[in-house]
């Protein structure tokens, strides 16, 4: 009974202010999942739907916290319903194992365990469809600051790329193969500013890859980068 007393959850306003206060602007997928009460499949699924502001940077999506109070907003939104009921029929178990695997059992598996009718597969994997982006132009010539970065606040006007990586919430090796940049060099915010720019997820060209920096090999001994 006493253990009651002290059980409780916290908002998201006080989730944000807690990374706020511990320096942490920009979060990570999981961590601004928590914040708005989703799966971290949702929250991937907002920013693909580009419903959820977020930078790709190392292969990762970094969102800023003022731009997890603005999604939340949208949620009381007439346009968030139609979002929502395609999301729902999207969490729906197999519906990926179907699309990218070729299996159907585990959908039908699903469905059955839910009481649902298999006549709705074809609807299901409506959602889930693949365009082919092969032949479109890729590259934006000169990519627009859709998100007033500077707007934000949380920028040192310079910086090695520890400090950057403390500001990004990410790991100062990668970030230093995927910008280029020296562990030794200070590097002012308009260098910074011009790298995550075109990181902007609606920004970016269509298809796009998650995927980590490789490792490359130091050749004369000039790179010696910062340990995470």
């Amino acid at each position: 009974m006493a253990d009651d007393l002290f059980t409780f959850e916290l908002g998201m306003e006080d989730m944000l202010h807690g990374h706020e206060l511990a320096g942490r602007r920009l979060l990570s997928v999981t961590q601004a999942a928590s914040c708005l009460g989703l799966t971290p499949f949702e929250t991937r699924y907002a920013i693909s739907r580009y419903r959820l502001d977020a930078l790709l940077v190392t292969g990762e999506y970094r969102i800023a916290t003022d731009w997890v109070r603005r999604f939340s907003t949208i949620s009381k939104t007439e346009d968030f319903m139609d979002y929502d009921l395609v999301l729902s029929q999207m969490e729906i178990e197999g519906v990926h194992a179907l699309m990218f695997d070729g299996r159907v059992r585990p959908l039908v598996e699903s469905l059955r365990a839910t009481g649902r009718s298999v006549s709705e597969i074809a609807g299901l994997v409506g959602h889930d469809r693949q365009f082919h982006y092969d032949g479109m132009p890729g590259d934006e010539e000169d990519p627009l600051d859709w998100y007033d970065l500077p707007s934000l606040g949380i920028w040192p006007e310079t910086g090695d790329v520890r400090t950057w990586a403390q500001v990004l919430n990410l790991n100062a090796d990668e970030l230093a193969i995927e910008a280029g940049l020296c562990s030794g060099m200070d590097v002012g915010w308009p260098e910074i500013y011009d790298y995550l720019v075109p990181r902007e997820v609606v920004n970016l060209p269509c298809p796009f890859v998650v995927s980590k920096p490789d490792r490359r090999k130091e050749d004369d001994g000039q790179m010696d980068l910062f340990q995470a």
